[in-house]
């Protein structure tokens, strides 16, 4: 028996149902799969495996993870999830987001397997298949790019402003993911949601919250209007994303009942805290952000809102995909 073996063995008489059984993963070798998965019939286990502590974002990307699997396994009504975390140590932060996952499904589960660290010096990772960042800033302009329109290499990389070499980079790792093809000189998306799922398994927004509060205030945009205000007093970088930010880039209309933004600081939010209300989600930027004012209020990019949208799951890809037909306008 191998060493990747030994410790999914491991893992699996340790999980709390004796009829746990391996589920093969092989169907899955894209961006959205778990180092391991076991299913009893009643209950799918989801576990990712560390060899040092975890960061927060692992929970955001195990909850995608499992959420995904259950959709494609056609199991969402038949199955509860459990949250397996396999590692040395793990952190307060992470323990606790890991056990908040029991508050967003009634009948999901969450755990914390304490693994040797010498059990994890002689056993490979289970995972092998190399992921590559389509999600940093450069790769992402040229994504957003080719959503936006099927395009050759040469005027991708004139619309993107990313070098013709990055450019060709990036198109031939979609390609090897099988999520474009080159036809005739042009290259365009073949699997829309899979690219999506792409990016929110690499950079899940949740990873990037800081801070969320709610509000007694149920206008979204008078509320980043008071924002915007309060931010620009201070001197704080402030700039909307999210659902919201479709409410002042497009003709969108529906209701929105959450303000997620990026914040610098927490001073224009004092006050804010009541019930009943938006809830505002603040976020950390974890990359230049380009700012455009609509309405008097800042937003994110096109590109970045499609991003942001893309990370907070699969739940939201409609918004993603009219955020690139608004960006494309």
């Amino acid at each position: 028996m191998g060493d990747a073996e030994n410790l999914a063995d491991f893992i699996r008489h340790r999980l709390p149902s004796p009829d746990a059984k391996p589920l093969r993963l092989d169907a899955y070798q894209g961006f959205v799969r778990p180092d391991l998965a076991f299913d009893d019939g009643k209950t799918l286990f989801i576990v990712e495996v560390k060899r040092s502590t975890p960061s927060p974002a692992v929970v955001a990307q195990l909850h995608f993870q499992g959420e995904y699997l259950l959709s494609k396994l056609g199991l969402a009504s038949r199955r509860s999830l459990c949250f397996v975390i396999a590692a040395p140590s793990i952190s307060e932060e992470t323990d606790y987001l890991l056990k908040s996952l029991k508050k967003l499904k009634k009948g999901n589960q969450t755990l914390f397997l304490r693994l040797n660290p010498r059990l994890l010096r002689r056993t490979r990772q289970p995972r092998t298949t190399a992921q590559g960042k389509m999600t940093s800033p450069s790769a992402w302009r040229v994504v957003f790019a080719l959503l936006r329109a099927p395009a050759s290499i040469r005027s991708l990389s004139l619309t993107s402003g990313v070098s013709y070499a990055w450019c060709h980079r990036t198109v031939s790792a979609l390609i090897l993911q099988g999520l474009a093809r080159q036809r005739g000189g042009r290259v365009e998306v073949t699997d829309v949601n899979r690219l999506l799922s792409g990016a929110a398994w690499e950079r899940p927004l949740l990873a990037l919250q800081r801070y969320e509060l709610t509000t007694a205030s149920r206008r979204p945009l008078d509320l980043a209007r008071e924002l915007a205000r309060r931010s620009e007093a201070v001197g704080a970088l402030f700039a909307v994303t999210g659902p919201a930010h479709l409410l002042l880039s497009s003709d969108y209309t529906r209701s929105v009942d959450r303000l997620d933004i990026y914040l610098s600081s927490t001073a224009p939010l004092e006050g804010l805290k009541d019930e009943g209300g938006i809830r505002i989600h603040v976020y950390n930027p974890d990359r230049q952000i380009d700012i455009e004012r609509r309405d008097g209020v800042p937003i994110v990019s096109p590109s970045q809102a499609v991003l942001d949208l893309a990370g907070m799951g699969r739940d939201w890809f409609e918004l993603a995909l009219a955020a690139v037909k608004a960006g494309a306008r």
